[in-house]
């Protein structure tokens, strides 16, 4: 096994990776680009695998959008979640490393394919409490097959992975309790590592923040995929009492539907903007190109965000807030997470201190109130420039990359179960992507229904 620099390294992540054509980047994407190159300045021989929803099958990615990341290759998320269907995703010798970043679907298709080599798994952010974030914000049960598929695949990953990365320190808690119930706290005392790795700071230097001209209206943003974990109801609803007072505030939402886990969200998200169609001050923008994004995010003064109830915000973390304070953005936002904690404590933020439309409305008025906020912004970005610096951010991963090691799995009967389960279904997946398999199943289907037309039976 290649050891250090020049290591074989597969990288399984979410895509498409970020770059100022693309359209507006969420967190998955943005954790896959910031792995990648840390590894290959570590000198790993890397290839990577993006989990992409349109992708149909297996493709190589063309120049020059692979040449920052080295080889890469897209694949579709369902194809990821059956482990890949037998698809190839390497030419001659396997991976010496398997590293998967982000949750769900990239760690399906590690746990598929990972064969003998160790496997590093990010699980940024509690999937657990996640599902249950977007079961609050749907107002009930989610799509009972969409919900047991993203159990499963984190219970695999917590059973088989030989070294976990996770976003928070009250996750690394989190997580050994959940590898406790696996029964991988052997009694030596030690444990599958668990690292913490945050969410990183971009790349460059920040923006200078846009001053706010005296009669000038407060713009404010409302961005990112719409998850299950925030208020949204809150946040609209304040932004709602303010525009009804005729406060001087614009309204720029990006961003929109949080994929299968939270429904419910965008379908609120539109309601509203229907009821206010005719007032100018509102503007919905959709996805964004990256290069739109900082456009927009140039001429706007504070981002609101607005955490629900539940356990995904304390053990969590916030990426919008990170990228609207790189971009000279004050933060209007509530401050359950370990990161926001930090800014409000710094005094880098203006804390919402309840997810109800009055203190939204109340924090709002605040920063309409504030003579200047880049203080505040400063404050946070050298907060942010500490922990959340890739070189430092990113050290775990290169340390654990440059010596990884295999662990016993779990030995819970019913974590083996649902891994075999994963596997069988693997198998038959590949089973049902073989030439033959094509080749003699309308046949085989034919005979069968000429059988069953037979007389008396």
């Amino acid at each position: 096994m290649a050891e250090g620099p020049g290591r074989r390294t597969l990288l399984i992540g979410h895509g498409p990776l970020p770059s100022p054509s693309c359209t507006q980047s969420t967190f998955g994407p943005q954790r896959t680009a910031a792995f990648a190159q840390a590894l290959r300045a570590a000198g790993h021989d890397l290839r990577v695998v993006l989990v992409e929803d349109d992708a149909q099958q297996v493709i190589p990615v063309p120049s020059p959008a692979a040449e920052p990341w080295g080889h890469t290759l897209r694949i579709g998320r369902s194809a990821a979640t059956r482990g890949g269907g037998g698809a190839r995703l390497w030419d001659g010798p396997g991976p010496s490393l398997v590293i998967s970043a982000g949750p769900f679907a990239p760690g399906a298709l590690a746990a598929a394919v990972r064969g003998e080599a160790p496997w590093l798994a990010d699980l940024p952010g509690d999937p657990f409490a996640e599902l249950q974030a977007a079961e609050a914000a749907q107002g009930g049960p989610l799509d009972p097959e969409a919900a047991a598929a993203a159990r499963a695949i984190a219970a695999r990953v917590l059973s088989e992975a030989d070294h976990l990365f996770v976003i928070s320190e009250a996750q690394r808690l989190a997580a050994a309790g959940q590898l406790g119930l696996l029964g991988r706290l052997p009694a030596s005392g030690a444990l599958v590592p668990i690292d913490v790795i945050p969410i990183t700071y971009p790349e460059g230097t920040p923006p200078t923040p846009p001053p706010r001209a005296p009669g000038e209206p407060l713009r404010l943003m409302l961005g990112g995929a719409l998850n299950g974990w925030q208020d949204l109801g809150a946040a609209l609803g304040g932004l709602g009492r303010l525009l009804d007072q005729g406060a001087p505030i614009e309204v720029h939402i990006t961003g929109g539907d949080g994929g299968a886990h939270a429904p419910a969200q965008a379908q609120r998200l539109q309601r509203w903007l229907a009821d206010r169609a005719r007032d100018p001050r509102v503007h919905a923008h959709g996805w964004l190109t990256e290069a739109a994004l900082r456009q927009l995010a140039a001429r706007c003064h504070a981002g609101l965000s607005v955490d629900g109830p539940g356990l995904e915000p304390e053990l969590g973390s916030r990426t919008r807030a990170l990228t609207w304070t790189f971009a000279g953005q004050a933060l209007i936002s509530t401050a359950r997470c370990e990161l926001l904690r930090e800014i409000s404590a710094a005094d880098g933020m203006i804390t919402i201190t309840t997810n109800e439309e009055a203190a939204v409305a109340q924090a709002i008025a605040a920063a309409l109130a504030a003579p200047r906020l880049a203080p505040m912004v400063e404050r946070a970005r050298a907060l942010l420039s500490r922990v959340a610096a890739p070189e430092r951010a990113l050290l775990p991963l290169i340390r654990s990359a440059g010596a990884p090691q295999r662990r016993p799995p779990s030995h819970a009967p019913w974590a083996e179960l649902s891994a075999r389960l994963a596997a069988a279904e693997a198998e038959l997946a590949a089973v049902h992507q073989s030439w033959t398999w094509r080749a003699l199943s309308g046949p085989h289907a034919a005979l069968r229904g000429w059988l069953g037309r037979r007389p008396g039976r």
